[in-house]
């Protein structure tokens, strides 16, 4: 078990005097004191509260015409309210798993939200316009994660997004003009830079920073496809120099943030403005 290998290297350390066996009876007192990781537990926990949503949003879907708009905002305020709430009350009792379960859930129920009031309403809008609200609203709670997973999640949805409104939205298609090889070239630029502007904001390690770095060579190698694309299937296209000037922007303030950032050593940064 975990517990009898900590015991035999803390009797090694001990008889080598690197530490004194008062901190080794310490050391061991606080990993005994320590919750137990059960993932086990955790799928069981996530498909229980899955199967528990599952058949609430079933039974509202089968009485929503019966629902009256009012009724259809207040009980989703509540539902929102009652998510914050369970975040907030993990995060003071120091329940890591739970945390990031009940923030995830109400990152998602954002989502549904502005779904909801789109629907009540009758505002219309694109889809991607409701994904850049969310991620907008949801960019302080998402940066509050203490995990990898909701952040990664987040800046999935929020590229997706920046990719399909610069198809769909009036005033970024006269700048990319169609040109998907100069969107898929800004992405991961974009992304280097909001990964620059999350290390700044953070005093530690943040997760929401390493999700952008992760974009960044995700999307980057994207590019690298719509490129080759772009020439074996749009060769003789004449987009126009416009369409790439966003990327040149970010380029240069991509570089600036990698020279300005204390982390990397000198070799790592020349790999990185090579790639760049």
């Amino acid at each position: 078990t975990i517990m009898a290998k900590l015991d035999t290297a803390l009797e090694e350390w001990v008889q080598s005097k690197i530490i004194s066996p008062e901190q080794a009876n310490q050391i061991r007192d606080f990993e005994a004191a320590r919750p137990e990781k059960s993932w086990v537990l955790s799928g069981v926990f996530a498909l229980g509260a899955s199967i528990v949503g599952i058949g609430v949003i079933s039974l509202i879907a089968s009485n929503w015409s019966a629902i009256p708009n009012i009724g259809k905002i207040i009980g989703d305020f509540a539902i929102l309210i009652v998510l914050a709430s369970l975040t907030v009350r993990a995060s003071v009792h120091k329940k890591p798993l739970q945390y990031e379960a009940w923030l995830l859930s109400f990152l998602i129920s954002v989502l549904a939200s502005i779904g909801l009031i789109s629907q009540v309403y009758h505002t219309g809008g694109k889809l991607f316009q409701a994904l850049l609200l969310w991620a907008a609203i949801t960019f302080v709670p998402m940066f509050a994660s203490r995990r990898f997973l909701v952040p990664f999640l987040w800046t999935a949805a929020f590229v997706s997004s920046l990719a399909y409104a610069a198809t769909e939205s009036n005033a970024l298609e006269m700048i990319f003009n169609d040109n998907y090889a100069a969107i898929a070239m800004t992405l991961p630029l974009l992304c280097i830079t909001l990964a620059a502007v999350t290390h700044r904001l953070s005093a530690t390690k943040s997760h929401a920073t390493a999700a952008f770095r992760i974009w960044a060579l995700i999307s980057g190698l994207l590019a690298l496809a719509a490129a080759e694309l772009r020439e074996f299937v749009g060769h003789g296209l004449d987009y126009g120099m416009h369409s790439s000037t966003p990327a040149y922007v970010l380029m240069a303030t991509s570089v600036v943030a990698t020279l300005l950032n204390r982390q990397y050593r000198k070799l790592q940064k020349i790999l990185l403005l090579s790639a760049m």
